[in-house]
């Protein structure tokens, strides 16, 4: 894909702001991303590249012709918590958790402060003019007070979509009147026999697997003439055996009698 330059040569080096450089650049034409800040672009280059439009399309179809996007928001912040054995007050603790989980702390997690952020309008938090206005994205202004920042709280995508534009909008739209949306997988709960099998082979494993798969798409390496031997030999490495813990796993957790 690299040689018919459909893939940048330096996707895998380029880091978090390949978008920025290649789209201002007029040299980007596709990618996988969230709606919010990829259709951002729409605005911030409108001035700068002729004609510039970034747009979402349904995802392609599967070869059983399948459409699906695995990606999507959770529903709780994927941050956990822990307590220490250290911690001497284990109860106010619990309840400091506890307290993100309220309609008070959902709101103070999401929008920020209510009167100074955000205004409650038919009961609903909406953002003020001046935070949706400001030179300095919504985000990163709720991350320099501490909100939506890195700790266990129900996510509010409404935050979100009052700060998308109209090609994010769309986007979203798109998506849900599709169905393309998978559920999205909790995890499975390890044993210690099957953690063993899993820490002991999958690292090596998915390093094998990534390193294959950068060669194959910057087409340093020919992938029909690799894939019997790649196959051999992450069957070398133990892929059958993490394949068979995993699947034990998930067996114990969601197979219904």
């Amino acid at each position: 894909m690299v040689p018919r330059r459909l893939i940048d040569a330096e996707v895998f080096t380029r880091g978090s702001r390949s978008r920025e450089y290649l789209l201002s650049a007029d040299l980007g034409g596709m990618t996988h991303d969230w709606f919010a800040s990829t259709s951002g672009y729409n605005d911030s280059l409108a001035d700068k590249v002729e004609g510039f439009q970034f747009k979402a399309f349904a995802p392609p179809a599967s070869i059983s012709g399948q459409r699906v996007e695995e990606h999507r928001r959770a529903k709780v912040k994927p941050d956990g918590w822990a307590i220490s054995y250290t911690n001497e007050h284990p109860i106010e603790t619990i309840k400091y958790f506890d307290f993100w989980f309220t309609q008070e702390g959902k709101r103070l997690a999401n929008f920020g402060i209510e009167g100074e952020h955000y205004d409650l309008v038919d009961g609903k938090p909406m953002f003020k003019k001046e935070v949706l206005e400001a030179d300095t994205p919504v985000n990163a202004q709720m991350w320099a007070i501490g909100a939506q920042v890195q700790r266990g709280f129900p996510m509010d995508y409404q935050n979100e979509v009052q700060w998308s534009n109209k090609y994010a909008l769309e986007g979203i739209e798109l998506y849900d009147q599709g169905d393309y949306l998978l559920e999205p997988f909790m995890g499975v709960s390890l044993n210690t026999k099957e953690k063993d099998i899993y820490d002991k082979h999958w690292v090596t494993i998915r390093d094998y697997m990534v390193e294959m798969q950068q060669a194959w798409i910057l087409g340093s390496r020919d992938i029909e003439k690799d894939w019997p031997k790649y196959q051999e030999s992450i069957e070398r490495m133990g892929y059958s055996k993490v394949v068979g813990a995993m699947q034990a796993a998930y067996d114990r957790a969601y197979k219904t009698n």
